[in-house]
C-alpha cells in the first residue's frame, strides 16, 4: 500500500497478481485440475484507488496454501506484454518491471501444495526465462524464514531476469525496501 502512495501516476502503471493456489487439506495436492494458481486482481492502471481496494481485499481473502511462481511469472509476461488473453494494455515504451513478493518457495504445479519439488523451480525458472525474452525484470523479495530458507528459486529468477534479489528476514521491513525501489 505504501508503494502505490509513493508512485506517480502519471509515469506509473501498476497490476496486482496474485498467486495461491487452493489445496485439498487432506491430500495436500490441488483442489482442482483445472485451477488457476495465478489470477489478475487489477489489470495495468494509473488509477490507484482500485490498486488500494484490490489490495485490502487481498488480505481479507488471505493465502489458499500453495505458491505456484511459474503461473504467477507467466501470467505477468501475459499482461506486461499485452498478449491476446491480456486484461491490460501496457504502454509499448514503458520499462516491464515485477515486483515479485512472497513469504514462501514454490510449492506448485507439481506434487503437493504443502511441500517444495524441484520440477516447482524448474518451472519458475523456465518462466523466469519466457519473461526474459519478453525484455520483463524482476525483482524478488523473500518475506521471512520460510522464504529464505531455500531462496534458490528467487534469486535464479532475477538473475535470468536481470532484476534484483532481496532477502527480507523481518516481512514488516518490506515497507522500507520498497521505498528504495526504482523504475
Amino acid at each position: 500500500r505504501h508503494l502505490v502512495e509513493v508512485l506517480d501516476p502519471t509515469r506509473n502503471q501498476i497490476g496486482v497478481i496474485v498467486f495461491s493456489g487452493h489445496v485439498d487439506p487432506v491430500t495436500g495436492e490441488r483442489m482442482s485440475a483445472d485451477q488457476r494458481d495465478a489470477i489478475v486482481k487489477v489489470p495495468l492502471t494509473s488509477e490507484l484507488a482500485g490498486v488500494r481496494e484490490a489490495l485490502a481485499q487481498i488480505r481479507l481473502e488471505g493465502a489458499y496454501g500453495a505458491t505456484n511462481y511459474a503461473a504467477a511469472i507467466q501470467l505477468s509476461v501475459v499482461e506486461l506484454a499485452g498478449l491476446s488473453q491480456a486484461y491490460s494494455k501496457p504502454r509499448s515504451e514503458a520499462r516491464k518491471v515485477v515486483l515479485f513478493l512472497t513469504d514462501g518457495v514454490p510449492t506448485f504445479p507439481f506434487g503437493k501444495g504443502t511441500s517444495a519439488d524441484p520440477e516447482d523451480t524448474e518451472a519458475a525458472i523456465a518462466a523466469a526465462r519466457l519473461a526474459h525474452r519478453a525484455s520483463i525484470a524482476i525483482n524478488s523479495f523473500a518475506l521471512g524464514q520460510q522464504a529464505l530458507t531455500s531462496p534458490v528459486a528467487l534469486t535464479e529468477i532475477s538473475r535470468i531476469t536481470l532484476g534484483a534479489f532481496t532477502p527480507v528476514r523481518n516481512p514488516g521491513d518490506i515497507v522500507g525496501f520498497l521505498q528504495g525501489v526504482s523504475f
